[in-house]
């Protein structure tokens, strides 16, 4: 499958809706120029980063084709497929 998992090192339940983070999201796609990409469910009911993640790699996987937006990898061709994920038992 050549899947990667990228660590960007935030706190657990400290992970919140700012620049950095967008930008730190934006770069690991561009990064990596994944044709899937897995998250979190955006209403997950257990965990509020989960969501905040969610929402971020959502918003930010369009802009990984945009030039203007200033990361250390070139933009992409094209957008990830989002799949969206759900821990049903609550872990």
């Amino acid at each position: 499958m050549g899947a990667e998992i990228i660590n960007l090192k935030y706190y657990d339940e400290f992970m919140l809706d700012t620049k950095e983070s967008r930008l730190k999201i934006v770069d690991a796609l561009s990064s990596i120029k994944a044709d899937i990409v897995f998250t979190h469910y955006l209403y997950d009911h257990v965990n509020p980063d989960h969501c905040t993640v969610s929402r971020i790699v959502n918003d930010m996987s369009y802009l990984q084709q945009v030039k203007n937006i200033e990361t250390n990898h070139k933009e992409t061709e094209k957008p990830a497929a989002l799949y969206y994920m759900d821990v049903l038992s609550g872990g």
